[in-house]
């Protein structure tokens, strides 16, 4: 008999098209959990989730091509709120092509007061 080849884990669907993901463009509508998220100073918007540091992580799926983290990484002092974002580049980090390549296609890496670099998707 031939030998036989170890178990292999199925094969996990692949997502279609169609699925959203967190991070998405405002555009085409956000998840019901998200707000359409604008930060001061860094041109664009994206899709975000409120979030707690530690407590209530970033979701982390992401739209495919962005290898951006997510990171609770903005807060709204106002009202006592954070919300996650995809971080392109660390605190003094330039931002260069490679940053705005973490961003995937359609986002690009924009600087934020904080030193930060965050993908937003440009204004329609």
């Amino acid at each position: 008999a031939p030998p036989s080849a170890p178990a292999a884990a199925p094969p996990s669907p692949a997502p279609s098209p169609a699925k959203k993901t967190h991070y998405g463009n405002p555009s085409a509508g956000c998840l019901p959990s998200e707000l359409a998220v604008e930060v001061q100073g860094a041109p664009g918007d994206f899709c975000s989730s409120k979030c707690t540091p530690l407590f209530h992580p970033c979701p982390r799926d992401k739209p495919s091509g962005v290898l951006a983290m997510p990171m609770c990484a903005l807060t709204d002092q106002a009202h006592g709120v954070s919300y996650c974002a995809l971080i392109c580049a660390k605190v003094g980090e330039p931002i260069t092509d490679e940053s705005h390549g973490m961003c995937g296609a359609s986002m690009s890496c924009q600087p934020l007061q904080g030193g930060v670099g965050i993908c937003t998707y440009p204004e329609a």
